[in-house]
């Protein structure tokens, strides 16, 4: 408790002066709602007023921090302060409530301050209110009703574990508080601010896991914030976000989960590292696994990404020591998850590969085996759950660097531009007849290219207002990259001009 003496809330005095007021209400026969009072009774009732005004502040705005991270519930912002006929009340002769509400803004659960003649009591619990529910009875049958897909079947059980070791996994009683702190007078006369707010959060903490069942129309997203688990993303959403169909994207996941080691492959602008990032997403839905992204380029070492020798300044004396890599830890990290760790190596035919990887060549192709690195006396394994994804842009000359070793220790999946993405991306903008004459152009262009590896995406033209953009886009980024394909064929390009897609496109 508290050792300043002005940041009480209480003294013993308010818990004395209501009672003795109650007392004097309860003997009068002919009393009317008026009852004469002190002025000492006037002066502890004004200081009991300001202190269940200032209780109800510090609740809401605590509620408020909470709401801020769970959305699916909203806080009562009405003041309830009663002071109460103990005959009625069972003993309660001050309370205070404030209510949540749920996303259809009914009363679903409220938190209750209470002071007695004994004692301080934080209570909550659920509530059936204005009929929301038929009943409130089982919550292992609410919790049944939740998708049992995988991984949703993991994040239930997860779930469950939690509700049984706070104790509150058997059926709901609306007229249960289900968390409940009773704190005697000498010690709530102690009480500071901070005291209070610790109590508090005990009760919310423990109402918690009934609130994100109880008023929330999907709990499962919530509930993965709640066990600190990445946000569920399934593949409906993967589809919605990338263009591609959700059999396409099912099949990809299903060769990485084979394999556990992908590249995805093909020429700009056909959104490899988008989908790669949106892959992982899905994968590390609804477990404690993660996702980073490092991109490779000529200068990268093995030190960078293994383990290598970096110098350091200790007491102002230069020293050299070992360090891990970039990949060393994301793996001791990937090591205390359970879960997918997905590792994004962006333009990995950037970097000379063999050298970057050094014994990970070995370990990519024996998963389930460890040796040692160079400079280390450590064997060293990846962890099972480690995947790693990679881009690999095929227009790059530098593609002759990956060698016929690493291609057999990855999956290729070939990426060719996807004009219905395109079209998705524009439909509700209401330009599709400008849209159809784009595709029909990239499709011209392309086939003039007459290369798979060297096609123009259309990563290029997933903008906004494309209409009054196109002119910067065409002219700075296509034709820069066309003039390079197309160096010694000059009269190609001068069909693939912006004067002349200008016409085309605008029909001019």
């Amino acid at each position: 408790m508290s050792e300043k003496q002005e940041d009480f809330l209480f003294t013993k005095e308010m818990f004395e002066v209501i009672p003795n007021v109650m007392v004097q209400i309860d003997n009068r026969a002919d009393y009317k709602g008026e009852v004469l009072l002190d002025l000492s009774q006037i002066e502890h009732l004004v200081k009991i007023a300001s202190t269940a005004q200032k209780i109800v502040d510090i609740t809401i705005n605590y509620l408020g921090k909470k709401q801020k991270l769970y959305s699916c519930f909203y806080v009562n912002l009405f003041r309830s302060l009663k002071i109460i006929n103990s005959q009625n009340n069972r003993g309660d002769y001050f309370k205070s409530e404030i209510y949540c509400k749920n996303w259809a803004r009914n009363t679903v659960c409220d938190f209750l301050i209470l002071l007695t003649p004994k004692s301080l009591q934080i209570k909550s619990k659920i509530i059936n209110k204005h009929n929301i529910f038929v009943s409130i009875g089982s919550l292992k049958d609410e919790i049944e009703l939740l998708d049992s897909r995988s991984p949703e079947r993991i994040i239930k059980e997860k779930f469950i574990e939690k509700l049984n070791s706070l104790g509150i996994y058997d059926d709901i009683d609306p007229e249960v508080y289900h968390s409940e702190i009773e704190i005697g007078i000498e010690e709530a006369c102690r009480m500071s601010v901070d005291d209070f707010i610790y109590y508090l959060d005990k009760t919310f903490q423990k109402m918690l896991p009934l609130m994100l069942i109880y008023m929330t129309q999907n709990p499962l997203p919530y509930i993965c914030k709640y066990l600190n688990l990445q946000p569920l993303y399934s593949l409906v959403e993967c589809a919605k976000s990338t263009g591609f169909e959700e059999e396409e994207l099912e099949r990809w996941v299903k060769i990485i989960n084979r394999k556990k080691q992908v590249i995805f492959q093909g020429p700009p602008g056909t959104g490899k590292t988008f989908i790669a990032k949106k892959i992982a997403k899905h994968l590390i839905g609804g477990t404690q696994g993660f996702s980073e992204l490092v991109q490779f380029h000529p200068a990268y070492t093995y030190e960078d990404f293994m383990l290598g020798i970096r110098p350091d300044t200790k007491d102002g004396q230069l020293t050299y020591s070992m360090v891990s890599g970039r990949f060393l830890e994301f793996c001791k990290k990937a090591e205390s998850c359970e879960g997918i760790c997905v590792l994004i190596i962006d333009e990995i035919n950037r970097a000379n590969l063999s050298q970057v990887f050094g014994e990970l060549m070995y370990l990519l192709e024996y998963r389930r085996e460890k040796i040692c690195l160079a400079g280390s006396n450590e064997p060293f394994g990846i962890p099972p759950n480690v995947y790693i994804i990679g881009t690999m842009n095929t227009a790059d000359r530098s593609i002759a660097l990956v060698d016929h070793a690493l291609r057999r220790r990855f999956s290729f999946i070939t990426l060719s531009p996807n004009y219905d993405v395109l079209r998705n991306y524009h439909e509700h903008r209401f330009i599709s007849e400008f849209i159809e004459e784009l595709i029909d152009i990239l499709k011209y262009l392309n086939q003039t290219i007459d290369d798979p590896h060297h096609e123009l995406g259309i990563s290029f033209f997933l903008v906004d207002d494309l209409e009054n953009n196109i002119e910067d886009i065409w002219t700075m980024e296509i034709e820069p990259y066309l003039e390079e394909y197309f160096y010694d064929q000059r009269d190609i390009i001068k069909n693939f001009r912006w004067s002349e897609i200008k016409n085309k496109l605008f029909k001019q």
